[in-house]
């Protein structure tokens, strides 16, 4: 990643790639702040792909009210299982 001079900040590196539901998916990352030299490391534990999502999980409500979005994804979380 660049910053608006041009300059390279920050250094991504993807691993652990696996091949789910025929997406190509880094389960390792791992994000390096070039000038501060500090990392974060992410690790994806679970994904879904291809999977339908009801319009009422789209609306403009579920997409703002944090408390609402919570309780409804929570409710479809449980249907997934």
């Amino acid at each position: 990643m660049y910053n608006k001079r041009m300059e390279p900040y920050k250094q991504i590196k993807m691993g652990n790639i696996e091949n789910i539901d025929g997406v190509w998916t880094a389960r390792k990352i791992t994000i390096k702040n070039l000038k501060t030299r500090r990392t974060a490391d992410m690790r994806v534990i679970s994904v879904s792909y291809n999977i339908e999502i009801p319009e009422q999980y789209l609306t403009q409500r579920a997409l703002t009210d944090f408390a609402y979005r919570e309780r409804e994804l929570a409710k479809l979380s449980r249907c997934l299982k």
